[in-house]
């Protein structure tokens, strides 16, 4: 059957992790933690890898968040370059007006292109064409394995 940590158990080991992770900060040792805090070497990688898990959880929160509030903030930048877009794209009576309205097309373009890096939707792309460009040569390969065998086999009746 099962136990279960008691209320009391889990503090016990809350405490020694942050113990262990503050030993770890210092660059000890998982052996010298163990032998400092009188507890199996076994006992401090179970810490080890639970705060791991912990730490990297709350790094995927943080990286989640800072993404989340960038895409807004370029979504913000991309509406004020728009609209200053059309303000002097309809006004584009001067040479002044229409570079203006360029300048403003090159701000929105350099906006998507930092949207698109963020979201790695850049990378995509690359993958994705090394894996079409993998799926042509197999489809060659099987074509070039069929042209044998129907030639090999319209031999063979001859």
């Amino acid at each position: 059957m099962p136990r279960f940590p008691t209320n009391q158990k889990k503090a016990e080991i809350a405490a020694r992790q942050k113990q262990v992770a503050a030993l770890l900060l210092n660059r000890v040792s998982q052996v010298d933690i163990a032998d400092k805090l009188n507890v199996d070497e076994a006992t401090i990688s179970r810490d080890v890898k639970a705060l791991f898990k912990k730490y990297s959880a709350e790094s995927q929160e943080d990286i989640s968040h800072h993404v989340a509030r960038e895409l807004a903030e370029l979504d913000r930048m991309e509406l004020e370059a728009s609209v200053m877009y059309q303000k002097f794209k309809g006004d584009s009576k001067t040479q002044t007006n229409s570079k203006e309205a360029n300048k403003w097309l090159e701000t929105r373009l350099k906006i998507k292109d930092r949207r698109s890096k963020l979201l790695g939707l850049d990378k995509l792309t690359a993958i994705t064409v090394k894996k079409l460009e993998a799926a042509e040569k197999n489809s060659d390969d099987k074509i070039t394995e069929l042209k044998e065998a129907i030639l090999t086999s319209l031999t063979k009746t001859e």
